[in-house]
């Protein structure tokens, strides 16, 4: 997964260390917030863009999101780096708007969306424990 902001991709993995991460920091669950910042995208598509990103805003203000962001990043990149790229993407389109800068706000429904499309593919099973370590655990 990954996202774009402000010209600079940014590797992203949705992990149970990154969900902790942002509960610490934002007292909010991560799967809880994606899942709302994609259905306020949804919700408003016959709406303004103003009224799109006023939902999305209502969900994920701008500190909920670098925490967010910094949660799912790569660790050696800063809060500080993430701020300033989503400060310098902006909340709204504008008339030279690309994939490579897109407000950050729709980088938040992007995660959503990529994160959505790996877990409704996932077909992994926990995998049971060797016989040594169940026989062990018996003792």
């Amino acid at each position: 997964m990954k996202i774009t902001l402000c010209y600079k991709d940014y590797e992203c993995k949705v992990s149970l260390l990154a969900m902790k991460q942002f509960k610490q920091a934002t007292k909010k669950d991560l799967w809880l917030t994606l899942l709302q910042a994609y259905n306020a995208f949804i919700t408003t598509q016959n709406q303004s863009e103003l009224d799109r990103q006023a939902a999305i805003l209502s969900v994920v203000d701008f500190e909920t999101g670098a925490e967010l962001f910094n949660a799912v990043t790569d660790k050696e990149i800063t809060t500080q780096e993430i701020e300033d790229a989503m400060y310098h993407s902006g909340w709204r389109n504008h008339k030279d708007t690309t994939a490579q800068n897109e407000p950050w706000t729709l980088q938040v429904v992007n995660l959503a969306v990529q994160y959505d499309e790996i877990m409704h593919d996932l077909h992994e099973v926990k995998k049971p424990k060797p016989v040594s370590e169940q026989n062990e655990s018996k003792e």
